[in-house]
């Protein structure tokens, strides 16, 4: 954990929840659940947290009000017991670095391995359990030994699934939109989605009614039999092992599992199509150029200063600034095995007019459409 809660607040949380418990007066069905929320989330500075996004860069950053989902949270009456550790600027700053490390909070690792990262490991493998420690690293990290229940993250390109998968957790990506991107320290306003990770499938649910903006019908009522689902080719769908080295029990087991999942949704819902193929990724391209990574580049030029300008005080003002900040505190922002902000740099260059940019969107849209 980056930050805790004074003793003294968290105490007083509880006593006054307990009090509402006893007269009957319960929030929500999480009332009184311990939930930790990702560094990039705001949190306004009487909460007792920072909201840094693990950097040193934003370490005195006073947000002026929470995230608008951790309005959502406190009103429910859920106890925020602290802000977790991740990759900085959620892994939107160098190329090929090694996951689950910030300069506030160092690297983290797997609950569930022991002895330590491998030095000879690959960029996601084992030991670093990158999975688990990429975007939302200690999130995961701490709902896996047990410190809380629940925790809220952020996403923009898989790192909810993904991580939930190597931690035996659960989780949800909502649809973009469903849950406000009000106060997070952003990538891409296109493709970020805040959303929770727990031990049970109806922790999460209950907990994305809490959290959603659109009043939907509470989504832990509705049955399997109203919904079709499609999925991809599990033994396909793996990391090469330059980028993850495969553990050979490991991977027996999940595919035991996914296989058992599977059998379980043919027959309960109302479709299941299996081994449905995806999109290649150079279809998702435009004059040789990834999509993907060029909206997101464009993206985070202008939507990183435009959070910044929203705080009440910021120590930096510009994405420029930022990469200055880290050249300048190079022995804690760039050490040895984490010495680039090639991403950052990109960024600060890409110059797309508007033209290029939704050229990149809508030909990304198209291709996900037919997928």
């Amino acid at each position: 954990l980056l930050n805790i809660p004074s003793k003294i607040v968290l105490r007083n949380q509880t006593a006054a929840l307990d009090v509402k418990r006893t007269a009957g007066k319960v929030k929500s069905k999480l009332h009184g659940i311990l939930v930790i929320l990702k560094d990039n989330i705001n949190t306004h500075p009487d909460l007792g947290m920072r909201s840094a996004s693990g950097s040193f860069a934003l370490k005195d950053a006073r947000p002026r009000e929470n995230a608008r989902f951790v309005d959502k949270i406190i009103a429910a009456g859920m106890i925020i017991i602290g802000k977790a550790n991740l990759s900085e600027l959620s892994n939107f700053r160098g190329e090929r670095l090694p996951s689950g490390w910030s300069a506030m909070g160092g690297q983290c690792q797997s609950a569930y391995v022991r002895g330590g990262v491998l030095p000879n490991d690959t960029k996601d493998g084992h030991s670093i359990d990158t999975f688990i420690s990429t975007l939302l690293s200690g999130l995961v990290v701490v709902v896996s030994a047990g410190f809380s229940p629940l925790n809220i993250g952020t996403t923009t390109d898989g790192l909810l699934v993904c991580p939930a998968g190597r931690a035996s957790l659960y989780t949800i990506k909502p649809t973009i939109g469903v849950v406000s991107q009000d106060g997070l320290i952003p990538i891409s306003h296109t493709m970020d989605s805040a959303g929770r990770m727990g031990k049970t499938p109806y922790d999460i649910a209950v907990f994305l009614d809490i959290l959603r903006e659109d009043g939907a019908p509470v989504c832990w009522k509705v049955q399997w039999q109203n919904f079709s689902v499609a999925a991809v080719n599990y033994t396909e769908r793996i990391f090469p092992p330059t980028y993850m080295a495969p553990v050979e029990s490991a991977t027996i087991e999940m595919n035991r599992q996914f296989q058992d999942a599977y059998d379980t949704l043919k027959v309960r819902a109302r479709k299941f199509s299996e081994n449905v193929p995806l999109p290649k990724p150079e279809l998702a391209s435009v004059n040789d150029k990834d999509c993907k990574p060029m909206i997101m580049l464009n993206d985070f030029r202008h939507d990183f200063p435009k959070y910044l300008d929203s705080l009440e005080f910021a120590p930096i003002k510009s994405l420029q600034e930022l990469i200055d900040f880290n050249r300048e505190h190079a022995e804690v922002e760039l050490p040895p095995g984490h010495a680039n902000q090639k991403v950052l740099e990109q960024a600060a260059e890409l110059n797309l007019t508007d033209s290029e940019y939704q050229e990149y969107l809508s030909k990304m849209r198209r291709v996900c459409q037919v997928a």
